[in-house]
């Protein structure tokens, strides 16, 4: 990252820095009595040296801006080796290298937004309070001698309360799933039951909900969990009664209406939220970190071959593989070849089932030559037939 924006101070200061300070202290690269022809009759003096150098300066310049830029296409376009500069070696290499890590730069600022918005934790969305069929009453009690608890509520339709959709809709976000479960971790419930996995929870459990919650019941705290049910008949506490408020006729739902003015259930649908979304989360993180280190060992590699491919260019030679790297890398060429490997599989299962039939032992293989016409092997020992 510092050596990109290194780069990119040196290129503007370059592109735009060096023009500014000759227009400044030493004029345009042409003047008027360079236009002149006595200017090359004359006797040279120090005027004469001084303009002919500033000239020669605006000509590397302007050599050095024609290489920045046949870099800067090649490297948007992406169309692989730039077009070499006549008389540019040196410069052209400069302005390899100078675009090259600014566009490094660029690359890695765009692939880096998109992760973090992607790795944000999503914003806690409002949630709309469940309207249930006998208000929720807080006592006015001490607070050293009450505690807040929620009652699970029966599934609406294919929707299943969770922690996560509990902590959201009465702490504000649903990652605090953990303090619930904390809270209640194999304390007995009223129909007998214990609460062991944070996944798993029933209609009509009683829940013990931190001191920030919201939308809850306050009970006093020595207060037993079927009692708490019992004083609140909104709340289905068994299976059965939860599956028969499921399956009422369409008909009482009417009635209800026609008689208080308002849906018996206004309850708005939601999207099935389950714990395994939080545990989602926490994988972003890893995603994100992946994806970076991908793209930096990309850039790294790209840079690299880059600077093999200008070595070329001046009649150097990239480093050749040897020993286990030489073998590793022949294995590739010849798995990359699909349609040869196929013909010399084939060949080969050919002979030995050739020589299966006439039951002759194969021969040792020395070598092979794939042309697209043959197959050529050297055996050992040499056998005409």
């Amino acid at each position: 990252m510092l050596a990109g924006l290194a780069a990119l101070v040196a290129l503007v200061a370059l592109m735009g820095g060096v023009p500014y300070a000759l227009l400044t202290f030493a004029g345009p690269p042409v003047t008027s009595d360079m236009l002149d022809l006595g200017f090359f009759t004359t006797e040279v003096g120090p005027s004469t040296i001084q303009a002919v150098l500033v000239l020669l300066v605006w000509l590397a310049w302007f050599q050095l801006f024609v290489c920045v830029l046949v870099e800067v296409y090649a490297g948007v376009r992406r169309v692989g080796m730039p077009a070499r500069v006549p008389l540019s070696g040196g410069t052209q290499a400069l302005a390899n290298k100078l675009v090259g890590a600014v566009l490094l730069l660029f690359t890695a600022g765009a692939m880096i937004a998109p992760i973090a918005r992607m790795a944000a934790p999503p914003a806690a969305t409002p949630v709309t309070a469940v309207a249930y069929s006998a208000p929720i009453v807080e006592q006015t009690l001490e607070t050293h001698k009450t505690k807040k608890v929620y009652v699970v509520q029966p599934p609406h339709g294919r929707h299943h309360e969770s922690l996560w959709e509990i902590a959201e809709k009465c702490l504000g976000d649903g990652r605090r799933y953990p303090e619930i479960y904390r809270l209640n971790q194999a304390k007995e419930q009223p129909d007998g039951t214990r609460l062991r996995m944070a996944d798993l929870i029933r209609p009509g459990w009683v829940l013990d909900m931190p001191d920030d919650a919201r939308n809850v019941h306050i009970v006093p705290a020595g207060q037993p969990r079927q009692q708490t049910l019992r004083e609140h008949p909104g709340v289905a506490h068994t299976r059965a009664h939860a599956d028969a408020k499921h399956h009422a006729p369409k008909k009482a739902t009417e009635r209800h209406e026609a008689r208080h003015g308002k849906p018996a259930d206004v309850r708005q649908d939601q999207p099935e939220i389950t714990i395994r979304e939080a545990q989602s989360l926490d994988l972003i993180d890893y995603l994100a970190g992946a994806s970076l280190a991908a793209a930096g060992l990309l850039a790294v590699l790209a840079r690299r071959r880059r600077e093999q491919l200008w070595r070329r260019v001046f009649g150097r030679r990239i480093v050749r593989p040897r020993d286990d790297a030489a073998q590793a890398e022949v294995a590739l060429r010849l798995g990359g070849d699909a349609p040869g490997a196929r013909v010399l599989d084939l060949g080969l299962r050919h002979l030995g089932a050739g020589l299966a039939a006439q039951r002759r032992t194969p021969p040792v293989v020395d070598g092979a030559h794939l042309s697209p016409r043959t197959l050529d092997l050297w055996i050992h020992p040499p056998d005409d037939d």
